[in-house]
């Protein structure tokens, strides 16, 4: 296994990495600007997705179910969720 053959300083520099490019989109610009490099250099994308797109997407993600209930709670009255309850279930 390749694994195998790598030391154990290469094997946490390798999860270090790995941690912190899935957590950079999340971190001051300064991070974020270091990313869009590497992928500019390694990927040939030269725009980042904007902020508030990427906080819409992590919150969706990671909240939706939430983020759903509370929407129907100020936008249908009760009635509305009771029909729609009704042909769901």
């Amino acid at each position: 296994m390749i694994i195998d053959r790598q030391s154990p300083r290469t094997i946490q520099n390798y999860l270090l990495w790995r941690f912190m490019m899935s957590q950079v989109d999340y971190m001051p610009k300064r991070f974020r600007t270091i990313k869009q490099q590497f992928n500019k250099v390694f990927q040939g994308i030269n725009t980042e997705q904007s902020r508030p797109i990427k906080c819409a997407t992590y919150v969706n993600r990671n909240m939706g179910f939430a983020v759903s209930k509370l929407y129907i709670n100020k936008h249908f009255d009760e009635n509305s969720r009771k029909e729609v309850t009704k042909l769901i279930i």
